[in-house]
């Protein structure tokens, strides 16, 4: 099988052509596919941690910090001192960021569409299901030691 056609390339390339047509979407409401990410999942669990939201968006600290940072001075996100851990920042929609959020949504309807009628759907489950098996597997922070004995291997032939 050709490089082009693995599921590796398949997944970047689906992956890719979904994130470059929603910032072009997104950019005519001055946000990006990634700040259309953080104001949704804080639009459904308001006040989670930003550690949290690292991993529900699957990120990395330093980048979901720039975005809050960012989303802050628009004054769509602020951050309030976590009620139960006081070292932990909740983060929080403010009325902006939540009618923002709303409007991104639904805009963004007829690109939802289009991504999930790509997948029948008797299979969406088993493709959801396939996915997330795939980023357990992939887990950059699970895979540390196997990556770094790997790296050690292959320097030393």
């Amino acid at each position: 099988m050709a490089f082009h056609q693995t599921l590796a390339i398949r997944l970047r390339s689906a992956y890719l052509h979904l994130h470059r047509s929603a910032n072009r979407h997104f950019r005519h409401f001055d946000a990006t596919a990634d700040q259309y990410a953080v104001l949704t999942v804080l639009a459904e669990e308001d006040g989670i941690t930003q550690q949290t939201l690292v991993q529900r968006l699957a990120s990395d600290k330093r980048t979901i910090n720039k975005m809050i940072d960012l989303l802050d001075e628009k004054g769509l996100v602020e951050r309030r001192l976590h009620p139960d851990d006081g070292r932990a920042w909740a983060l929080h929609l403010t009325d902006a960021g939540r009618e923002q959020q709303r409007v991104l949504w639904d805009s963004a309807d007829y690109l939802r569409r289009r991504l999930e009628e790509a997948v029948a759907p008797q299979h969406m489950d088993i493709v959801l299901n396939a996915l997330r098996e795939m980023a357990i597997r992939l887990d950059p922070d699970e895979l540390e030691d196997v990556i770094a004995r790997q790296g050690e291997r292959m320097t030393r032939k």
